[in-house]
């Protein structure tokens, strides 16, 4: 079923859907950043690290892989504790990541960014602090490759 073919709320929804599938589904983008999230989470399987963000709503939910709720991904998102963080680092570079720095060197204990073939990787370290501070140091081995789906529900109803 098209976006512009789908009855959800009415009139405003089709209007939004078929901006857009004007605008592109980014299909092909999702496809690459989803494998990369894969092998991001192979490499790092030894660690705490998790998915945060909208790659983990992929993998939780898969529900949110198609229509009416799929959307375009535009970053990885993980979180990890602190005590793995140093391993991350050595695994990400021997991946090919760069670290962002001055970034990683001012804000390296609690936020960490990275970037690969215009991949952004964003790992939050410890904590997720946004509107709230959400402690995952406890909480990352809940599950086994993103966070679980109540600590993910709290991000995301945060920035919504």
């Amino acid at each position: 079923m098209s976006p512009s073919s789908t009855t959800f709320c009415g009139d405003r929804f089709s209007m939004f859907a078929e901006v857009a599938t004007r605008m592109g589904t980014g299909e092909r983008d999702d496809a690459a950043l989803i494998a990369e999230a894969d092998r991001l989470l192979e490499a790092l399987h030894a660690t705490s690290a998790r998915l945060l963000g909208g790659m983990a709503v992929w993998q939780l939910c898969p529900s949110a892989r198609s229509e009416p709720l799929s959307r375009t991904y535009h970053d990885i998102d993980l979180a990890v504790t602190g005590g793995d963080a140093p391993a991350l680092r050595r695994i990400l570079t021997d991946l090919g990541y760069t670290g962002q720095e001055p970034f990683n060197a001012m804000q390296g204990a609690s936020r960490l960014i990275y970037r690969r073939n215009g991949i952004k990787l964003d790992v939050f370290v410890d904590r997720f602090e946004m509107c709230l501070d959400l402690d995952l140091r406890d909480r990352l081995r809940l599950s086994s490759r993103a966070v679980n789906a109540t600590d993910l529900l709290l991000t995301k109803w945060q920035i919504a």
